[in-house]
């Protein structure tokens, strides 16, 4: 996780190559870090919805992760996910092409009923309150394990804050795909130099090994 964090620096899920292989160069040598962490998202100076109580780190990635495991439950109830596939990343917060990621991507898709792409706060809430309440209910237990957990109005207003960090009022699949990942990026370790340059080192030895391996020179 930490050495993720350090490849994507800008928090947009994607590492290009071009990105990775001067990551690799300069983590290979002898050189310092300079400003390797993200950007700050930044906070708008006018939000389209009344303020909320700023809540920490950990207290908004314990709601998205609570609406991830509830989301799960939902899918698997509905025959759409296994038990298995679910569990990991329900707990873990990962994205895999055909669980975690593609829940979340077919929810977007029930929510946006008129399939203009987009979606404003009250459908967000509205549909989460509708769909996915039986698995919030402390007392029930969720096929991914453990009891679900209990969301208020109030945690998913400042859960939506770090989805649409703008204020437009509106969010895309896209985007609310980026704004969980990096409620989750906030949480992985930010690895120093030392220990950047010795897994930078290892995986270039690893990835000369086999190219030698393989003939080539």
């Amino acid at each position: 996780h930490g050495l993720w964090k350090a490849l994507d620096c800008n928090g947009g899920i994607e590492v290009p190559v071009h990105r990775f292989m001067v990551f690799m160069r300069r983590w290979s040598g002898d050189t310092g870090l300079k400003g390797h962490r993200g950007s700050s998202r930044g906070d708008a100076s006018k939000p389209s919805l009344p303020p909320v109580a700023e809540r920490s780190d950990v207290e908004v990635r314990a709601v998205a992760n609570a609406l991830e495991r509830a989301l799960s439950s939902y899918y698997i109830d509905r025959g759409y996910l296994s038990v298995a596939s679910a569990s990991e990343t329900a707990w873990h917060g990962g994205a895999k092409s055909n669980d975690s990621s593609c829940s979340w991507t077919r929810f977007f898709r029930e929510m946006d009923k008129d399939g203009v792409g987009r979606l404003s706060y009250n459908n967000f809430l509205r549909a989460v309150f509708s769909k996915l309440k039986p698995w919030l209910n402390p007392s029930v237990a969720l096929p991914v394990g453990g009891n679900g957990r209990s969301v208020s109005k109030e945690d998913i207003r400042v859960l939506w804050d770090k989805l649409d960090p703008s204020s437009i009022g509106e969010i895309t699949a896209k985007g609310m795909m980026l704004g969980l990942y990096q409620v989750q990026l906030e949480s992985w370790p930010d690895l120093d130099q030392q220990e950047l340059e010795r897994l930078a080192t290892l995986i270039n030895a690893s990835a000369v090994k086999r190219l030698r391996s393989g003939g080539n020179n």
